[in-house]
Protein backbone atom coordinates (compact mmCIF):
# COMPACT_ATOMS: atom_id res chain seq x y z
CA UNK A 1 0.00 0.00 0.00
CA UNK A 2 1.23 3.47 -0.71
CA UNK A 3 3.40 5.03 2.23
CA UNK A 4 3.99 8.24 0.66
CA UNK A 5 1.49 11.45 -0.07
CA UNK A 6 -0.98 10.72 -2.98
CA UNK A 7 0.26 13.99 -4.41
CA UNK A 8 3.80 12.52 -4.19
CA UNK A 9 2.73 9.09 -5.81
CA UNK A 10 0.62 9.73 -9.00
CA UNK A 11 2.56 13.08 -10.01
CA UNK A 12 0.43 16.18 -11.98
CA UNK A 13 -2.44 13.11 -11.89
CA UNK A 14 -2.82 13.71 -8.15
CA UNK A 15 -3.09 17.64 -8.39
CA UNK A 16 -5.92 16.97 -11.31
CA UNK A 17 -7.83 14.59 -9.23
CA UNK A 18 -7.22 17.23 -6.01
CA UNK A 19 -8.27 20.42 -8.16
CA UNK A 20 -11.51 19.26 -9.58
CA UNK A 21 -14.58 20.82 -8.65
CA UNK A 22 -16.73 17.41 -8.04
CA UNK A 23 -15.75 13.79 -7.27
CA UNK A 24 -17.28 12.61 -10.48
CA UNK A 25 -14.97 15.08 -12.25
CA UNK A 26 -12.02 13.67 -10.34
CA UNK A 27 -12.40 10.26 -11.80
CA UNK A 28 -13.43 10.85 -14.96
CA UNK A 29 -10.48 13.43 -15.49
CA UNK A 30 -7.52 11.37 -13.58
CA UNK A 31 -9.02 7.89 -15.63
CA UNK A 32 -8.81 10.04 -19.11
CA UNK A 33 -4.98 10.77 -18.77
CA UNK A 34 -4.00 7.91 -16.19
CA UNK A 35 -3.10 5.43 -19.36
CA UNK A 36 -0.70 8.48 -21.02
CA UNK A 37 1.36 9.04 -17.84
CA UNK A 38 1.88 5.31 -16.64
CA UNK A 39 2.12 3.38 -19.94
CA UNK A 40 1.02 -0.65 -19.43
CA UNK A 41 -1.88 -0.04 -17.73
CA UNK A 42 -5.44 0.00 -18.55
CA UNK A 43 -8.49 1.89 -16.15
CA UNK A 44 -11.96 2.18 -16.12
CA UNK A 45 -14.49 4.55 -14.14
CA UNK A 46 -18.21 3.46 -14.44
CA UNK A 47 -21.11 5.33 -12.66
CA UNK A 48 -24.70 3.74 -12.26
CA UNK A 49 -27.51 4.50 -10.15
CA UNK A 50 -26.09 3.79 -6.78
CA UNK A 51 -22.93 2.75 -7.33
CA UNK A 52 -19.59 4.16 -9.08
CA UNK A 53 -16.59 1.86 -9.73
CA UNK A 54 -12.57 2.42 -10.58
CA UNK A 55 -11.00 -0.31 -11.90
CA UNK A 56 -7.38 -0.83 -12.73
CA UNK A 57 -5.26 -3.44 -14.26
CA UNK A 58 -1.43 -4.01 -16.20
CA UNK A 59 -1.79 -5.08 -19.28
CA UNK A 60 2.16 -6.36 -19.33
CA UNK A 61 5.18 -7.10 -16.55
CA UNK A 62 5.82 -10.72 -14.79
CA UNK A 63 2.69 -11.63 -12.03
CA UNK A 64 4.72 -10.26 -9.05
CA UNK A 65 5.16 -7.03 -10.83
CA UNK A 66 1.42 -6.98 -11.79
CA UNK A 67 0.51 -7.47 -8.18
CA UNK A 68 2.83 -4.74 -6.50
CA UNK A 69 1.57 -2.24 -9.58
CA UNK A 70 -2.17 -2.76 -9.00
CA UNK A 71 -1.99 -2.75 -4.80
CA UNK A 72 0.07 0.61 -5.13
CA UNK A 73 -2.38 2.47 -7.78
CA UNK A 74 -5.46 1.16 -6.12
CA UNK A 75 -4.19 2.26 -2.74
CA UNK A 76 -3.10 5.65 -3.72
CA UNK A 77 -6.50 6.69 -6.01
CA UNK A 78 -8.43 5.43 -2.64
CA UNK A 79 -6.06 7.96 -0.63
CA UNK A 80 -6.49 10.36 -3.39
CA UNK A 81 -10.68 10.04 -2.95
CA UNK A 82 -10.45 10.21 0.63
CA UNK A 83 -8.66 13.12 0.77
CA UNK A 84 -10.26 14.81 -1.91
CA UNK A 85 -13.51 14.26 0.16
CA UNK A 86 -12.02 15.63 3.29
CA UNK A 87 -14.09 13.34 5.30
CA UNK A 88 -15.52 9.37 5.54
CA UNK A 89 -15.26 7.38 2.54
CA UNK A 90 -16.47 4.07 2.65
CA UNK A 91 -15.99 1.81 -0.20
CA UNK A 92 -18.61 -0.96 -0.23
CA UNK A 93 -15.51 -3.68 -2.06
CA UNK A 94 -11.98 -3.74 -2.98
CA UNK A 95 -11.66 -7.00 -5.81
CA UNK A 96 -8.09 -7.70 -7.23
CA UNK A 97 -7.18 -10.17 -9.21
CA UNK A 98 -4.45 -11.90 -8.00
CA UNK A 99 -4.25 -14.08 -4.87
CA UNK A 100 -3.82 -12.70 -1.48
CA UNK A 101 -0.31 -12.24 -0.60
CA UNK A 102 0.09 -12.13 3.96
CA UNK A 103 -2.18 -10.93 6.32
CA UNK A 104 -6.28 -10.33 5.27
CA UNK A 105 -6.16 -8.20 8.24
CA UNK A 106 -3.78 -5.49 6.46
CA UNK A 107 -6.02 -5.07 3.44
CA UNK A 108 -9.34 -5.12 5.38
CA UNK A 109 -8.12 -2.47 7.64
CA UNK A 110 -6.93 -0.47 4.96
CA UNK A 111 -9.52 -0.44 3.05
CA UNK A 112 -12.31 -0.53 5.61
CA UNK A 113 -14.26 -3.08 3.85
CA UNK A 114 -14.38 -6.12 2.31
CA UNK A 115 -11.81 -7.20 -0.26
CA UNK A 116 -12.02 -10.00 -2.98
CA UNK A 117 -8.92 -12.24 -4.59
CA UNK A 118 -8.63 -14.01 -7.88
CA UNK A 119 -10.87 -11.90 -8.94
CA UNK A 120 -11.80 -11.06 -13.00
CA UNK A 121 -10.73 -7.30 -12.04
CA UNK A 122 -8.87 -5.02 -10.08
CA UNK A 123 -11.29 -2.27 -8.67
CA UNK A 124 -13.01 -0.77 -5.36
CA UNK A 125 -16.60 0.22 -5.88
CA UNK A 126 -18.35 3.10 -3.38
CA UNK A 127 -22.19 4.88 -3.44
CA UNK A 128 -22.52 7.31 -6.15
CA UNK A 129 -24.13 9.75 -4.27
CA UNK A 130 -20.10 10.83 -2.97
CA UNK A 131 -19.70 11.69 -6.61
CA UNK A 132 -21.69 15.15 -6.04
CA UNK A 133 -19.15 15.89 -3.32
CA UNK A 134 -16.96 19.18 -3.86
CA UNK A 135 -13.47 19.52 -3.60
CA UNK A 136 -11.90 21.14 -0.24
CA UNK A 137 -8.29 20.50 -1.36
CA UNK A 138 -6.71 22.13 -3.95
CA UNK A 139 -8.22 25.17 -6.05
CA UNK A 140 -10.46 24.52 -8.60
CA UNK A 141 -8.55 27.28 -10.85
CA UNK A 142 -5.85 24.76 -11.28
CA UNK A 143 -8.29 21.71 -13.04
CA UNK A 144 -8.29 23.27 -16.59
CA UNK A 145 -4.58 24.30 -16.58
CA UNK A 146 -3.45 21.08 -15.62
CA UNK A 147 -5.91 19.60 -17.53
CA UNK A 148 -4.66 21.09 -21.04
CA UNK A 149 -0.76 20.43 -19.34
CA UNK A 150 -1.84 16.46 -19.75
CA UNK A 151 -3.70 16.34 -22.70
CA UNK A 152 -1.07 18.23 -24.56
CA UNK A 153 1.52 15.31 -23.13
CA UNK A 154 -1.13 12.76 -24.15
CA UNK A 155 -0.99 14.21 -27.77
CA UNK A 156 3.05 14.00 -27.79
CA UNK A 157 2.88 10.68 -26.70
CA UNK A 158 -0.06 9.92 -29.17
CA UNK A 159 2.00 11.26 -31.79
CA UNK A 160 5.46 10.08 -31.00
CA UNK A 161 7.71 7.18 -32.53
CA UNK A 162 5.56 4.39 -30.97
CA UNK A 163 3.71 2.03 -33.16
CA UNK A 164 0.41 3.30 -31.02
CA UNK A 165 1.20 6.37 -31.81
CA UNK A 166 1.74 6.20 -35.58
CA UNK A 167 -1.53 3.74 -35.27
CA UNK A 168 -3.18 6.49 -33.70
CA UNK A 169 -2.19 8.94 -36.18
CA UNK A 170 -3.07 6.72 -38.91
CA UNK A 171 -6.67 5.71 -37.59
CA UNK A 172 -7.72 9.23 -36.73
CA UNK A 173 -6.67 11.07 -40.28
CA UNK A 174 -8.81 8.29 -42.86
CA UNK A 175 -12.61 9.28 -43.59
CA UNK A 176 -15.26 8.81 -41.59
CA UNK A 177 -16.73 6.55 -44.12
CA UNK A 178 -13.86 4.42 -44.23
CA UNK A 179 -13.31 1.59 -41.69
CA UNK A 180 -9.86 1.04 -40.55
CA UNK A 181 -8.84 -2.32 -41.63
CA UNK A 182 -5.76 -3.98 -39.74
CA UNK A 183 -3.60 -4.70 -43.16
CA UNK A 184 -3.68 -1.53 -44.66
CA UNK A 185 -3.14 -0.26 -41.25
CA UNK A 186 0.25 -2.29 -41.35
CA UNK A 187 1.18 -2.12 -44.87
CA UNK A 188 1.09 1.72 -43.96
CA UNK A 189 3.71 1.68 -41.53
CA UNK A 190 5.82 -1.04 -43.38
CA UNK A 191 5.46 -3.83 -41.24
CA UNK A 192 3.60 -7.34 -41.96
CA UNK A 193 0.41 -7.90 -39.80
CA UNK A 194 1.80 -10.73 -37.23
CA UNK A 195 4.75 -7.78 -36.83
CA UNK A 196 2.04 -5.23 -35.93
CA UNK A 197 0.36 -7.84 -33.60
CA UNK A 198 3.43 -8.59 -31.93
CA UNK A 199 4.70 -4.59 -31.44
CA UNK A 200 0.78 -3.78 -29.99
CA UNK A 201 1.43 -6.22 -27.69
CA UNK A 202 4.71 -5.12 -26.70
CA UNK A 203 3.18 -1.56 -26.31
CA UNK A 204 0.49 -3.29 -23.67
CA UNK A 205 -2.31 -2.73 -26.93
CA UNK A 206 -4.13 -3.86 -29.38
CA UNK A 207 -5.93 -3.75 -32.62
CA UNK A 208 -9.96 -3.77 -31.38
CA UNK A 209 -8.98 -1.46 -28.58
CA UNK A 210 -7.19 0.75 -30.53
CA UNK A 211 -9.83 1.17 -33.26
CA UNK A 212 -12.22 2.02 -30.14
CA UNK A 213 -10.06 4.02 -29.21
CA UNK A 214 -9.89 6.15 -32.25
CA UNK A 215 -13.50 6.51 -32.86
CA UNK A 216 -13.90 7.86 -29.55
CA UNK A 217 -11.58 10.30 -30.50
CA UNK A 218 -12.99 11.34 -33.47
CA UNK A 219 -16.71 11.47 -31.77
CA UNK A 220 -15.30 13.86 -28.93
CA UNK A 221 -13.78 16.41 -31.79
CA UNK A 222 -17.14 16.13 -33.88
CA UNK A 223 -19.11 17.19 -30.33
CA UNK A 224 -16.72 19.59 -29.94
CA UNK A 225 -16.24 21.29 -33.59
CA UNK A 226 -19.60 20.47 -34.82
CA UNK A 227 -23.71 20.97 -34.48
CA UNK A 228 -24.27 17.46 -35.98
CA UNK A 229 -26.88 15.56 -34.14
CA UNK A 230 -25.34 12.93 -31.47
CA UNK A 231 -27.52 10.26 -33.55
CA UNK A 232 -25.37 11.96 -36.78
CA UNK A 233 -22.31 11.17 -34.90
CA UNK A 234 -23.27 7.59 -33.98
CA UNK A 235 -23.80 6.15 -37.49
CA UNK A 236 -20.61 8.83 -38.73
CA UNK A 237 -18.27 6.89 -35.98
CA UNK A 238 -19.76 3.25 -37.14
CA UNK A 239 -22.66 3.09 -34.28
CA UNK A 240 -25.51 1.23 -35.68
CA UNK A 241 -27.70 3.30 -32.73
CA UNK A 242 -27.19 5.97 -30.19
CA UNK A 243 -27.66 4.19 -27.32
CA UNK A 244 -24.64 1.87 -28.08
CA UNK A 245 -22.43 4.43 -28.76
CA UNK A 246 -23.75 6.75 -25.41
CA UNK A 247 -22.96 3.08 -23.54
CA UNK A 248 -19.05 3.31 -25.47
CA UNK A 249 -18.69 7.18 -25.07
CA UNK A 250 -19.59 7.51 -21.36
CA UNK A 251 -17.76 4.18 -20.65
CA UNK A 252 -15.11 5.67 -22.44
CA UNK A 253 -14.62 9.37 -21.30
CA UNK A 254 -16.54 9.20 -17.97
CA UNK A 255 -19.60 11.30 -18.94
CA UNK A 256 -22.71 11.14 -21.51
CA UNK A 257 -22.22 12.56 -24.92
CA UNK A 258 -24.70 15.38 -24.30
CA UNK A 259 -23.00 16.24 -21.27
CA UNK A 260 -19.71 16.45 -22.98
CA UNK A 261 -20.95 19.27 -25.23
CA UNK A 262 -22.42 21.30 -23.03
CA UNK A 263 -19.50 20.84 -20.29
CA UNK A 264 -17.09 21.76 -23.99
CA UNK A 265 -19.62 24.65 -25.24
CA UNK A 266 -19.55 26.28 -21.77
CA UNK A 267 -15.76 26.07 -21.55
CA UNK A 268 -16.03 28.21 -24.67
CA UNK A 269 -18.31 30.74 -23.60
CA UNK A 270 -16.54 31.39 -20.20
CA UNK A 271 -12.75 31.42 -22.55
CA UNK A 272 -14.71 34.01 -24.92
CA UNK A 273 -15.83 36.14 -21.60
CA UNK A 274 -12.11 36.53 -19.74
CA UNK A 275 -10.23 36.74 -23.53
Amino acid sequence: MPRSGPEDSLGPLSFLFLSAPTLREAFSSFTRYLETMQQGSRNLFVAHQDLATFEYGVTHEAPSQRRQDTEYSIGATYTLARQFVGGPFSLREVRLEHDMVGDYARYRDYFDCDVFFSQDRNSFSFDAALLDCPGRVLSQTLHPILEDHLRRKAEEHYNGGTTVGQLRALIEALPLDQRPSISDAAAGIGVSVPTLHRRLRAEGMVWKTMVREGRMQIAARLLQESRRKIADIALATGFSESASFTRSFHKHFGVTPSRYRRAHALRRTESDGTA
